[in-house]
């Protein structure tokens, strides 16, 4: 067997080498009202190379310019990236090619505009019908069906419904989206050493691990 790919193996900050890949159709409907028109959505997944993080984002359909705004949201929450790697979708193969103009205008006026992503060359596309290629980043996206299902059950949410499920499905938010709360009760072990706190939050009272708590102030 060959060795894993560079990006795989080398210690690098968390999302700065993602593979993509695009889950669904899930059927959403359009409001709360009887017979609500219903229409089809989709999950894009971004999986860390390194660490195999998951972060998910909700499209309405699959097009080059919902993939570059999934992108464009995901860059702002998670930091550029280094290195991408899809398959080869259409609407991936449209977008990389939108990329490379971007860049080369980019190069031919880097003069005025200096950008240290004009030189790199950070997407790559796996061979067609090559799924065995994105092994890591399809084994998000069954891990991501498997809990939504189980989550959702037969349910039609609506799509800032699925949103909202999304968010609460990826556990790994930015420190600016961490819920803050005060310690109401330690929970120490039979050695005396407190592993377990009850917090006190907006939506309630939550037993957590201290592993799990960042410390704001003394």
């Amino acid at each position: 067997m060959e060795n894993l790919p560079s990006p795989r193996v080398q210690p690098t900050r968390c999302f700065q080498n993602v593979g993509i890949d695009f889950a669904g159709p899930f059927i959403v409907k359009e409001s709360h009202r009887r017979n609500a028109r219903t229409y089809k959505a989709y999950v894009c997944v971004f999986v860390c190379l390194a660490v195999k993080a998951i972060h998910l984002e909700a499209v309405t359909e699959l097009s080059t310019s919902a993939f570059l705004a999934a992108l464009d949201r995901f860059v702002s929450r998670r930091g550029l990236c280094t290195f991408i790697v899809t398959d080869c979708g259409t609407n991936f193969i449209d977008a990389r090619r939108y990329l490379n103009e971007l860049q080369q205008m980019v190069c031919k006026n880097k003069d005025s505009l200096e950008s240290s992503l004009a030189k790199r060359n950070i997407w790559r596309l796996n061979p067609p019908t090559g799924s065995n290629f994105g092994g890591i980043f399809e084994s998000g996206v069954k891990s991501m069906k498997f809990h939504l299902k189980r989550v959702i059950g037969l349910q039609v949410l609506t799509f800032e419904e699925l949103i909202t499920i999304l968010t609460k499905v990826d556990s790994n938010l930015p420190p600016l989206e961490w819920r803050s709360g005060r310690v109401q009760d330690v929970h120490p072990g039979k050695d005396g050493v407190v592993r377990v706190v009850t917090l006190r939050t907006t939506n309630g009272l939550h037993k957590r691990p201290v592993n799990k708590l960042c410390l704001l102030y003394l």
